[in-house]
């Protein structure tokens, strides 16, 4: 009863880790889902940065041929200062998008290693379970094994007291209150 109670037991610990362990790699599914988003938002970070250097940088020529003519001079590079405060805000943002990309990635990749953390837990409850169940297999085949030894041990004891009996009948001189 004891043994089939233990083998209950550890087969529904099997039944916890499986579970476990496809929790766990759901979360691990999810965490490498929210690193491609991560990897995404930087490759648009970067494409931005790019952007906002590329405009400094036409900003800048236009600001070198504004030197021909000053006239056309100061409203070409008032057109390129404000041409280069757009490209610094640009590529202030695009350095926090990179920045927060960053962080959205490193929040990935924790949540990956816990979910990797948690997967193994999940194999080792499965491992535990597993030795459990042989634990419990291995005491219910030491138990039928008892219990036929003693039924063997009883059969052999009837059929003695059986051999005794028919004895005594044989022998109609012995007493049954005298020893053999």
């Amino acid at each position: 009863m004891e043994s089939e109670h233990a083998t209950a037991e550890a087969e529904n610990a099997v039944a916890q880790a499986e579970k476990a362990k496809a929790e766990a790699a759901m979360e691990k599914a999810r965490a490498e889902k929210l690193q491609t988003e991560s990897e995404k938002a930087k490759a648009e970070a970067e494409k931005t940065k790019a952007e906002a250097d590329n405009a400094r940088a036409m900003a800048e020529k236009a600001k070198a041929e504004a030197d021909a003519d000053k006239l056309e001079t100061e409203k070409i590079k008032a057109e390129a200062e404000e041409a280069k405060a757009r490209a610094a805000k640009s590529q202030a943002e695009a350095e926090q998008a990179k920045a927060e990309a960053d962080s959205v990635k490193s929040q990935a990749e924790k949540a990956q290693a816990q979910a990797e953390k948690a997967q193994a837990e999940a194999d080792r409850m499965k491992a535990e379970a597993e030795k459990v169940k042989a634990q419990a297999e291995q005491a219910q085949a030491e138990a039928d094994k008892a219990k036929e030894e003693a039924a063997k041990a009883a059969q052999e004891k009837i059929q003695a007291l059986e051999t005794t009996q028919d004895a005594n009948q044989a022998d109609p001189n012995t007493d049954p209150n005298q020893p053999n």
